[in-house]
């Protein structure tokens, strides 16, 4: 009987033996998968970021855009009244002068926590509150 037993062990042994061999491939393949799976999740997460750098990048420059037509609007509307003297450009006028200053508050909330941005914002906040004094000077 013990030689029975001990047969039937090395034997057993034999067989887990090759189980395991037939089953690494399926184990390897499984491994492969969560690498090639986790790979891709991590492309998808960094891609994410970009496109939500690229969608606040869209939107300083769509709102310094919408800061450089509203003060454009103003000296436009000014222009055209000290040139005919119709108060009817002065509508424009008014618009943009009190629009400009809300859109400089966007920019300058879209750029917080960018020191070099912030520099920037506070330069064009300087320049903006001359232009927009000389033109009411005129006005």
């Amino acid at each position: 009987m013990l030689g029975m037993s001990l047969g039937q062990t090395n034997q057993g042994s034999a067989d887990a033996r090759r189980d395991l061999k037939q089953q690494l491939p399926l184990i390897g393949g499984f491994v492969l998968l969560l690498l090639v799976s986790a790979g891709a999740m991590m492309l998808v997460i960094t891609n994410q970021h970009f496109a939500e750098g690229v969608a606040h990048t869209l939107e300083v420059r769509s709102t310094a855009y919408r800061l450089l037509v509203q003060a454009q609007d103003a000296e436009t509307g000014q222009r055209g009244f000290l040139l005919t003297g119709n108060r009817v450009y002065l509508d424009p006028y008014e618009q943009g002068r009190l629009a400009a200053p809300k859109a400089l508050a966007d920019l300058r909330r879209l750029v917080d926590g960018n020191a070099v941005q912030l520099a920037e914002v506070a330069r064009l906040e300087v320049a903006l509150n001359a232009k927009l004094a000389e033109l009411a000077k005129t006005v």
